[in-house]
């Protein structure tokens, strides 16, 4: 087939406190400069250019943590205070002014807001080529609140040709508004105006002071105000162009409503163990984090900045940098889970966790870092993984994300051609991967889902796992894509890399039984079948059995044999004269038994990987989580 991928373990079904810590433990640091601590990170974020934020050196009182929802509440009876009684907003829309009541903004930007014609060619809008709309403060205040936006609205192609400095902003719908959406334009929606104007009074402001002197005039596009909710035509094809209005973008607004500035401040300060996972734990329970949209949005975009629950934006802006303030904190702060998780006892990390569980983020700065260098080999697996472990309202959706990610053509025209069930649009990008030589599909690890009729080898289209792909990335794609996709069969024309003479069937015992005489089996089983005493191909037989991805290697864990022979000396003699002596001794012999344990110790499958977790080896991390098959293959 010509296709190469760097094999991971497969993980269980189950999530539990091991998973997590590998997981944390071997995720890439895919924005470089891994070396660094989180305090480093953080220093110099800060509403200046001059980086003079100092953390705190006080511990965080994670029992003062205002919850999202009490916050939520606050600001609402704030702005409702400031945006009652019939005061007004001014917004200008291009030579035409009015005056907008705080209580109307839903209504006027939903529905009322006149798209006459682009600012910039003059030309009109269609359902195909629809309206983008932004906003700036305007120069002339009003008379009412003294706010006063200028409205833009721009086709997409001459958006790009002006190229304003636009800012974009990634949230998560509050449930005012999503209420408002679901209930249409016949009711009262008070408290979702109230949401609309924060954006007005508060988001667009920030923006604007702390932007406007490195980029120039601020510009903001926020769905609340951008997307016509309740013209639908016009609203679907503004979604089918987020993608690309968030790559066109200067920079992007992380919105974290639930994350203080506080946090992300003491994140830097460090602390005990268990302030810092308090901290840590804080950050990544963020709402943000758990929406499959924003995930999109913030894996198109250009520079990313944290915009905190106080209205704080973190960090400042610089063209010449190409790493982006919030990418650079989150990856520091993968690292410093990973950190405690190392220097910590499995104990004392496991209680913090069960007190405050931290959810599988999947592959998330890997993802936005392939989508950025427009990687061809992205592979189906690799994008569901990614929006696995979000939520989203329509489960079809996670495909039309996927294909977002999958380089299959322009977004818009992706997502037209996706079909309208999440079945038929899963077999659809399944089938659309497979042409183009991705065979991932075929690959995933299957869950309890029912399999579809004429297509039992889809994966992914009742439910999904990050763990259902870990087998890393597709290093090399194939030579030739030999594949038939006729009618609803998959044929495939593969090329011979050995002869499977026997399966044995594993009734459970492998994943739970003791890990030594799991690998007495499984030694004996390749010395039967191997022709005569091939010490080099006995290690790459267990090298297939027994992979170890490479962020969890230490420089002393050699896994091929060149670096067998590279680390120790006089490795094939001493692995020869073991494998010959456990051949002489008698099946199941305390001899043998013996023997096998000096195989292992002389492959060191017992050392620890990475970090200080003892429970954590070869011979324990390589296991076969399927529990189900194991198999000799000889070539």
């Amino acid at each position: 087939m010509g296709i190469t991928l760097d094999l991971h373990h497969r993980r269980d079904d189950d999530f539990d406190f091991d998973e997590f810590s590998t997981y944390f433990r071997g995720s890439s640091d895919s924005q470089g400069e891994s070396s660094q601590s989180i305090k480093r990170r953080c220093t110099g974020l800060s509403d200046g250019s001059t980086c003079t934020i100092t953390p705190s050196t006080s511990e965080t009182n994670t029992d003062s943590y205002e919850p999202y929802n009490d916050w939520y509440g606050r600001q609402l009876t704030t702005l409702e205070t400031r945006g009652q009684g019939g005061e007004a907003i001014t917004i200008h829309n291009g030579i035409k002014s009015r005056e907008v009541p705080v209580t109307d903004l839903l209504s006027y930007f939903w529905t009322d807001l006149p798209d006459d014609e682009c600012i910039t060619c003059t030309g009109a809008f269609s359902v195909a080529n629809p309206p983008v709309r932004t906003i700036s403060s305007s120069l002339q205040p009003s008379q009412d609140t003294g706010i006063a936006i200028q409205v833009h609205t721009r086709h997409f192609a001459c958006l790009k040709q002006d190229a304003p400095a636009l800012v974009t902003v990634s949230h998560v719908w509050e449930p005012a508004v999503a209420e408002a959406n679901m209930r249409g334009s016949g009711s009262k929606h008070g408290a979702a105006a109230q949401c609309l104007y924060r954006v007005i009074n508060k988001v667009l402001p920030a923006a604007t002071e702390k932007f406007q002197s490195s980029c120039g005039r601020i510009e903001l596009w926020h769905d609340y105000l951008s997307v016509p909710q309740w013209r639908t035509e016009q609203q679907q094809s503004l979604l089918l162009l987020l993608p690309e209005i968030y790559a066109t973008a200067t920079l992007c607004l992380i919105q974290l409503d639930d994350v203080p500035t506080d946090t992300i401040i003491n994140l830097a300060a460090g602390g005990d163990v268990q302030t810092q996972y308090k901290n840590l734990a804080s950050f990544f329970r963020a709402k943000w984090f758990k929406r499959m949209w924003v995930s999109l949005e913030y894996a198109h975009c250009r520079r990313a900045f944290a915009y905190t629950m106080d209205d704080e934006i973190i960090g400042y802006f610089d063209d010449t940098v190409q790493e982006d303030p919030f990418s650079y904190f989150l990856e520091g702060s993968f690292q410093q889970m990973r950190r405690l998780i190392e220097e910590t006892t499995n104990q004392t990390f496991r209680n913090l966790f069960k007190q405050v569980p931290v959810p599988i983020l999947g592959p998330f700065m890997d993802m936005r870092q392939m989508v950025r260098q427009r990687r061809q080999n992205l592979t189906f697996g690799e994008a569901l993984a990614f929006v696995a472990g979000r939520d989203c309202q329509c489960y079809r959706d996670r495909f039309v994300a996927m294909s977002s990610f999958l380089n299959g053509g322009t977004y818009s025209e992706e997502a037209e051609q996706i079909p309208l069930t999440a079945e038929e649009a899963c077999i659809w990008l399944a089938r659309k991967c497979l042409a183009r030589g991705d065979y991932t599909p075929l690959l995933l690890l299957r869950t309890d889902e029912r399999p579809i009729p004429g297509a039992v080898w889809v994966v992914g289209h009742e439910s999904m796992a990050w763990h259902m792909w870990d087998l890393g990335a597709v290093t090399s794609p194939p030579k030739v894509v030999e594949i038939g996709l006729g009618g609803g069969q998959i044929t495939l024309d593969l090329q011979l890399v050995g002869h499977i003479e026997t399966f044995y069937q594993d009734r459970g015992g492998f994943r739970k039984g003791d890990a030594w005489a799991n690998l007495d089996c499984i030694i004996s089983i390749i010395l039967i079948h191997q022709d005569g005493v091939d010490a080099s191909a006995f290690v790459s037989t267990l090298e297939r059995i027994f992979p170890i991805p490479e962020p969890v290697r230490t420089s002393t864990t050699p896994i091929t044999w060149a670096e067998y022979q590279e680390i120790l000396p006089g490795f094939e003699q001493q692995l020869e004269s073991l494998i010959r002596a456990y051949l002489r001794a008698p099946c199941q012999s305390t001899t043998r038994s013996a023997l096998c344990r000096n195989i292992a110790g002389l492959l060191r499958f017992s050392e620890r990987l990475g970090g200080a977790l003892n429970s954590f080896s070869r011979l324990t991390y390589g296991r076969n989580s399927l529990g189900t098959t194991n198999s000799y293959t000889e070539g």
